[in-house]
């Protein structure tokens, strides 16, 4: 369960690579990402969370739904907006006091779990930020062109008989 594990190997510092990265590559905890706010995960105009920097620390509010891995996931990459012009992106980890995961029943995809997040004044330090304030539509497209090559590697692999 590695959603996301790209964004943090290019845009993450070497002590977050460290903290997140690794622990994933040993199966010791899982990650999933939270950036929109709609069923499609694709309309990022609609996005109403926010983040408020206070200091050395981020305090996010608001509520994430359709969470790839939600209930399964240990940190969350997360977009976030700002007060002024631009999106952010950090990683929260479950445990933080103020996050809540709701699971979401469904009738098909049984094998992939989805979740909405809830977030009440979470406080996440500087040090989890994932990049350049501001910088977290970068982060998006990112994570996107690593599912896309995912699904077309996975397709090809079909086609050719390697499954």
């Amino acid at each position: 369960m590695d959603l996301g594990s790209e964004v943090i190997l290019k845009f993450g510092s070497n002590e977050q690579k460290k903290n997140f990265l690794l622990p994933l590559a040993k199966g010791e905890k899982g990650l999933g990402i939270a950036f929109a706010e709609s069923e499609d995960e694709k309309d990022l105009s609609s996005l109403s969370t926010i983040s408020e920097r206070r200091g050395e620390e981020y305090f996010l509010l608001g509520a994430k739904r359709f969470v790839l891995n939600a209930s399964l996931a240990d940190s969350f990459i997360t977009l976030y907006k700002e007060p002024g012009e631009g999106w952010t992106t950090l990683i929260g980890e479950r445990e933080r006091e103020g996050i809540e995961v709701h699971p979401i029943e469904k009738m098909g995809l049984k094998m992939i779990s989805f979740g909405n997040l809830l977030l009440k004044e979470v406080r996440v330090p500087l040090a989890n930020r994932l990049g350049r304030e501001g910088g977290g539509m970068a982060h998006v497209h990112h994570c996107h062109q690593g599912m896309g090559l995912r699904r077309s590697s996975s397709g090809l692999g079909y086609l050719s008989g390697g499954f």
